[in-house]
Parts: C-alpha cells; sequence; structure tokens
C-alpha cells in the first residue's frame, strides 16, 4: 500500500513538472526584412511578430526573447509570441 502511495506521489510530482514547462527561445542578430503588413520583422532566420513594426529598421541588431506554444522543440510562427524584444544597436538609418 505504501509503495502505492509513494508511486502515485512521484507521477503526480513529474506530471505537475512538466505542465509548467515552457518553450523560451532568445533570438539575436540583425534585422534582415521589416514586413509591415503583417507586422513582423525577420531576424536570424525567424519572422518575429511584432507590434510596432515601423519603429524597426533593416540593420537594427535586437535581442527578443520568444515563447512557443508549438509541440516540442520546434517553431512555427503562427504559434509563438515575443515576450520581449529590444533594440541592442540601431542601424546607421
Amino acid at each position: 500500500m505504501r509503495n502505492k502511495v509513494i508511486a502515485r506521489l512521484l507521477l503526480f510530482l513529474v506530471l505537475v513538472g512538466c505542465a509548467g514547462e515552457q518553450n523560451l527561445f532568445h533570438i539575436e542578430g540583425t534585422v534582415e526584412e521589416i514586413n509591415l503588413k503583417d507586422a513582423c520583422i525577420y531576424v536570424d532566420g525567424f519572422w518575429l511578430p511584432v507590434k510596432n513594426a515601423e519603429t524597426y529598421h533593416v540593420g537594427d541588431v535586437v535581442f527578443a526573447e520568444v515563447e512557443s506554444k508549438a509541440e516540442g522543440d520546434q517553431y512555427d510562427p503562427e504559434k509563438i509570441t515575443v515576450n520581449k524584444i529590444e533594440i541592442r544597436e540601431p542601424s546607421n538609418r
């Protein structure tokens, strides 16, 4: 009986630990393209949705924390949210 309780407790703890898992990624690089229509910037091979695409310029170096809602460790542009983004080095407009 005691072993069953301990096994269930361990299983519960494992499941709780997995439920809180977040897929956070950091992307740093130069803005290569800007899509004002879709409010996205292209950085280091990734399209990042941003709220104010008009404030970015090609050549800006940005750092972004991105969260993915996609299954596993994959990038799906329709399932990501940019939590934080900052311009580390502005371009020479």
